[in-house]
């Protein structure tokens, strides 16, 4: 994720905040996470969210595609649910 990285480092800087700083944190090496923000590493979904709440901000500020992939999720949900209600098919309405 080469563009969250670039967006994590921008957010990093406007905070002053160190390389080595930020993997103590994080408790990763400071070559790890230099590797995450030059686009090195595969960022997991879990390291993304703790990055966001050192930096304070939302996971669709570093990573925009994270804020797409729940749009997705939520336009299958509710494609699924209308599909139940249109063929009479049960289900727990707590789902909705």
């Amino acid at each position: 994720m080469k563009v969250s990285g670039t967006k994590i480092r921008a957010q990093r800087r406007a905070r002053d905040y160190s390389q080595e700083y930020m993997a103590l944190q994080l408790g990763i090496s400071q070559k790890s996470y230099s590797d995450i923000e030059n686009g090195k590493t595969q960022l997991q979904a879990t390291l993304l969210r703790k990055i966001s709440e050192i930096l304070d901000v939302e996971v669709p500020v570093l990573c925009p595609l994270a804020n797409t992939c729940s749009s997705d999720i939520k336009d299958k949900h509710d494609q699924l649910i209308r599909f139940l209600i249109v063929n009479s098919i049960d289900f727990p309405r707590e789902l909705i």
